[in-house]
């Protein structure tokens, strides 16, 4: 090799190096992408306005200096009952004005029989049980709040905590299980801007590609297929064996971390639109029938995919129910087990369209709904 490809190689090696340098230093100065979540520590941001548009309507929204929705929380008014809530999208509600969203709805019930009430929203889009726990212990713990919502569930579907995409999301720091490049992994997330910035971008891509933020549903042009039995024997099998325990135990930290500050944990049910024998009262439709390629919908697994099942294969509504069901019977058994509030929305939500956009995300009317019901069904002594 002749001295000028050795020098124009090096050449080249030292440019990609110092823009490296530079992207690092731009993205430690300034951010352009202001995700949330570095490495296994949850960021938030704080004291700005977030302007959303979905379609033709622009959702404006204000995040107060403790990084959640809703008013300050200062010393003044630090004697009033802290309400939290927590979840992912369909806490958030991010395609609804602040004023049609549940935990807002919610909160002017509450006030309607007692002025002394305080309350957040804390509700993250695509985040589970495994970043609801670092939030707990991180930032919300910090407030003394008396009383957290957990509306989850859909997130979870599919999760496994040995995942190295998930294992970056965990608090726990103890790297020493970790294989080499799970080590290598997590050192540059952790410390290198630049790779977290990539990670986070796959996590939104990922995101994208389940429809966690996809407004383009259309009732009427979803496609249909019947019950599959084989299909249905595998998937419950595979949830109940690889994700279920491991969701339980997520789920049990949230109780146990949360009662640790003295607070009262209220549990929520995930309501899904699809169902067994369920008709749509608006469309006719049945909405247990509609379905999607099982490789593209959360009722499938995770990322270690090992179902000997081509992911092509049309997965109904129903199968995603049941799928759902799993983990919301979790939910409900610590419920019980642990003598927690618990308010089951997935039973007591009606299944109907003028309810949801989605199968899963509400309409203005559905969260009207949600709170109506998740109000006249807590069974609680505001103190």
């Amino acid at each position: 090799m002749s001295a000028k490809v050795m020098k124009d190689i090096g050449a080249l090696f030292f440019g990609i190096v110092l823009s490296l340098v530079i992207l690092e230093i731009l993205f430690r100065v300034f951010d352009p992408f202001s995700f949330i979540i570095k490495g296994q520590e949850i960021v938030l941001q704080k004291n700005i306005t977030t302007k959303t548009t979905f379609g033709n309507t622009t959702v404006v929204k204000n995040i107060n200096s403790l990084g959640f929705i809703g008013d300050e929380l200062s010393p003044a008014n630090d004697v009033l009952t802290k309400f939290v809530t927590i979840g992912g999208s369909t806490t958030a509600c991010d395609a609804l004005q602040l004023s049609d969203t549940w935990p807002e709805q919610l909160k002017e019930r509450l006030k309607a029989s007692s002025d002394n009430i305080w309350l957040n929203n804390a509700g993250f889009s695509g985040h589970s049980t495994y970043g609801h726990n670092i939030l707990f212990r991180d930032h919300v713990s910090k407030i003394s709040p008396d009383y957290v919502f957990y509306l989850i569930g859909i997130n979870d579907v599919g999760l496994n905590k040995k995942a190295l995409g998930d294992n970056i999301l965990i608090a726990d720091r103890d790297t020493s299980n970790y294989s080499l490049w799970g080590k290598v992994y997590y050192f540059a997330s952790e410390n290198i801007r630049i790779v977290n910035t990539v990670i986070n971008l796959m996590r939104s891509y990922k995101a994208y590609q389940l429809n966690i933020n996809d407004l383009d549903f259309d009732i009427n042009s979803v496609i249909f297929s019947e019950d599959d039995l084989e299909l249905e024997k595998l998937l419950i099998n595979a949830h109940m064996k690889k994700y279920i325990p491991k969701y339980r135990s997520r789920v049990h930290q949230l109780i146990e971390q949360t009662r640790s500050v003295r607070a009262k944990p209220i549990l929520i049910t995930q309501p899904y639109l699809g169902g067994s024998n369920v008709t749509d009262e608006i469309t006719g439709i049945s909405l247990g029938k509609i379905a999607m390629p099982l490789g593209s919908s959360w009722a499938g697994v995770g990322d270690d995919w090992d179902i000997p099942v081509d992911k092509s294969r049309k997965v109904n509504a129903n199968l995603m129910w049941k799928v759902l069901e799993l983990y919301n019977d979790v939910v409900r058994d610590l419920a019980t087990e642990k003598n927690v509030m618990l308010v089951d929305m997935a039973k007591l939500m009606p299944k109907n369209t003028k309810y949801y956009y989605d199968m899963v995300h509400y309409t203005a009317e559905g969260s009207q709904k949600f709170a109506e019901l998740l109000h006249g069904n807590m069974k609680l002594e505001i103190r």
